[in-house]
């Protein structure tokens, strides 16, 4: 018989890319202050993480990506994909993610101001995701979608 290495960061790095392939953690400015929802990002409806899928998220440190998207009323939407290079927990990736999202706002308002149209933000979101994956624009405007059907499901 050979003996095995058995390498608990791998093992872990396998479980937490199983647990976590698909879940998206979603952020819309009419959502409120602070209020995310946990998006399955293959169905595109709202899930409601297991216990294992939150400690996962809320406790290990992942090399998170994020995709933050500003819309204007033109209906259209300036977006910039962060891809973080060292791993990180979520709660430390508040301050990263404002910085981040500050310096887009930034840069669409000089967008706006330079054609001169009357274009005004109307909107502001990001969605983030536990694992290095691009997403693509519409697949992003899907997700958004999905979690703002929470919020008027609420309201009814």
């Amino acid at each position: 018989m050979t003996k095995r290495n058995h390498n608990l960061q791998k093992r872990r790095d396998k479980m937490m890319g199983i647990l976590l392939r698909t879940i998206t953690i979603v952020h819309h400015s009419t959502l409120g202050n602070g209020e995310v929802r946990t998006v399955d990002m293959k169905r595109e409806q709202v899930t409601v993480l297991d216990l294992y899928q939150a400690g996962a998220i809320a406790n290990w440190a992942h090399h998170w990506c994020i995709f933050m998207a500003v819309m204007t009323d033109d209906k259209r939407m300036h977006h910039a994909t962060v891809t973080l290079s060292a791993p990180m927990v979520q709660a430390d990736l508040v301050p990263t993610l404002e910085e981040e999202h500050q310096r887009l706002m930034a840069r669409v308002k000089i967008e706006i101001g330079l054609e001169g149209n009357g274009v005004q933000v109307h909107s502001f979101g990001w969605v983030a995701m536990p694992r290095q994956q691009d997403i693509e624009e519409e697949k992003a405007e899907r997700l958004f979608a999905a979690a703002l059907r929470t919020m008027r499901r609420a309201a009814a």
